[in-house]
């Protein structure tokens, strides 16, 4: 018998109804920053120690006592890179996510003293938004929007490319164009993505310089039961959370600030990654 990932995750919550007097099941509003040295190959001394931070998976207007508890650690933070690896909104909301406040008013915080970039996730297609859509709502936030290109963002002391694809889940992921105006010779290049799935087979231009991979997609699983494997949403792969580092390159794939369908996660934390660049 097929189980959707609704239904086990509705199922997750019946089954774990004894739990919920436990810290582990409650865990609402609490966001876990992890951080991680990444060296990249070919990175400048200039940027050595450059900090990126991954938000994903937020999914606003709903989740906002998660959502809030990342803008503080953002505050706290002040990291040169803000990178939102896709689903941003969630499509359960409508198109009535785009003009809620509290949307704006994230968006608005969600901010790198370097720069920030989006990315699209499988929720924003399923709201209907297409590439010029998300392009003008996220500038009004001095937000860069990327899809199958690379955002360059220029320190004075050298160049971070992020290579941003389109969604796997419901695109068309295309690396080459992605990388079409990265001057391969000198930029030091982070790809991101928002399902990780396709990072065992993803076929990367010989001569690269990707030296890691960022995406989100899986929550990590969200609701996880004792002894029982996570249920994933499709095009996640064998990726659950964490580094993958027997990947095509290395990646990482974040648990996700928010929840989607049950606002409910169970022993599998909200996370803020944060990641330190490092020379390798």
């Amino acid at each position: 018998m097929s189980v959707t990932r609704r239904q086990f995750l509705s199922a997750g919550l019946a089954a774990g109804a004894a739990l919920m007097a436990t810290d582990a099941w409650a865990e609402s509003g609490e966001v876990v920053l992890t951080r991680h040295d990444l060296p990249l190959p070919g990175l400048p001394a200039g940027l050595d120690g450059l900090r990126v931070a991954q938000v994903t998976d937020v999914h606003l207007p709903f989740n906002q006592g998660w959502a809030r508890a990342a803008l503080r650690l953002l505050a706290a933070e002040r990291p040169e890179v803000v990178l939102a690896t896709g689903d941003v909104l969630d499509h359960h909301a409508g198109e009535r996510s785009l003009r809620a406040p509290f949307v704006g008013e994230f968006l608005d915080a969600m901010r790198g003293t370097l720069g920030t970039v989006a990315l699209i996730g499988n929720h924003e297609r399923a709201l209907g938004l297409g590439p010029a859509a998300l392009d003008h709502w996220y500038r009004r936030h001095g937000i860069t929007f990327a899809l199958n290109r690379a955002v360059r963002l220029d320190t004075g002391s050298g160049v971070l490319a992020i290579v941003a694809l389109d969604d796997p889940v419901s695109g068309a992921p295309d690396v080459r164009a992605a990388l079409r105006e990265v001057d391969t010779g000198h930029d030091a290049q982070l790809l991101a993505l928002h399902a990780p799935g396709p990072m065992d087979t993803i076929a990367l231009p010989e001569g690269h310089r990707l030296g890691a991979a960022l995406a989100g997609h899986t929550h990590g699983g969200q609701v996880r039961l004792p002894l029982l494997p996570a249920v994933l949403p499709r095009d996640s792969g064998r990726f659950v959370a964490g580094w993958y580092r027997d990947a095509v390159i290395p990646t990482y794939v974040s648990r996700g600030i928010g929840a989607s369908g049950v606002r409910v996660r169970t022993f599998c934390p909200a996370e803020l990654a944060v990641f330190t660049l490092r020379r390798s």
